[in-house]
């Protein structure tokens, strides 16, 4: 087993299927009113890596970003949990990041900020295909949830606002993080095996 299996994702339409009025369901979005900038639906297959939609986030046209963001994510503190997302950036004229974090239950916490809330940009998609990113990290001791965004930016001054699509958001306990194998209706047949 890979650390990159999860038990379970506790991210609700991390798949971008379902949408209620333009906002992905179980998702929070704040398009940037002042410089433009906008979240679609998209359906195109070439630009959903798995399933029949993903989501387009459209940079701003001026300074500032546009997110999206899923908050509050129950974890459990010195358990080993996986992050992992696609996503298609083959554009010039946007650049993207994840922008995440453990929280108590009234503060965020710093532990990873290294790698949860990166300075730098992803860069273009290789072949304009998407791209999997995935961290494992354990839980720190006074973590209750998980908080999650993707930003997208104009990549410089002045030039047209480009496009970031992302796909198949997932975080859950890594396999290697479930104790005793307590994964619910989990069963190994013929028990014991043999050959």
């Amino acid at each position: 087993l890979g650390t990159t299996i999860s038990a379970q994702n506790l991210v609700v339409n991390g798949s971008f299927e379902s949408w209620t009025t333009g906002v992905p369901d179980g998702w929070t979005t704040f398009p940037s009113s002042a410089n433009g900038g906008a979240i679609e639906q998209e359906m195109g297959a070439a630009n959903v890596q798995q399933g029949t939609s993903s989501l387009k986030v459209i940079a701003p046209a001026g300074t500032g970003n546009v997110k999206t963001a899923y908050t509050d994510i129950p974890v459990v503190a010195g358990q080993e949990y996986t992050f992992s997302y696609y996503y298609k950036d083959a554009s010039d004229n946007a650049k993207g990041r994840h922008w995440a974090g453990w929280r108590s239950d009234t503060a965020q916490l710093d532990d990873n900020a290294d790698v949860l809330r990166p300075n730098a940009y992803f860069a273009n998609s290789a072949g304009n295909g998407f791209e999997l990113v995935t961290i494992t990290l354990t839980a720190p001791a006074t973590a209750t949830m998980f908080r999650l965004d993707f930003r997208v930016y104009q990549e410089a001054t002045g030039q047209e606002s480009g496009v970031i699509h992302y796909d198949n958001v997932v975080f859950g306990l890594s396999a290697l993080g479930v104790n005793k194998n307590d994964i619910a209706g989990l069963s190994v047949y013929p028990n014991p095996v043999t050959n």
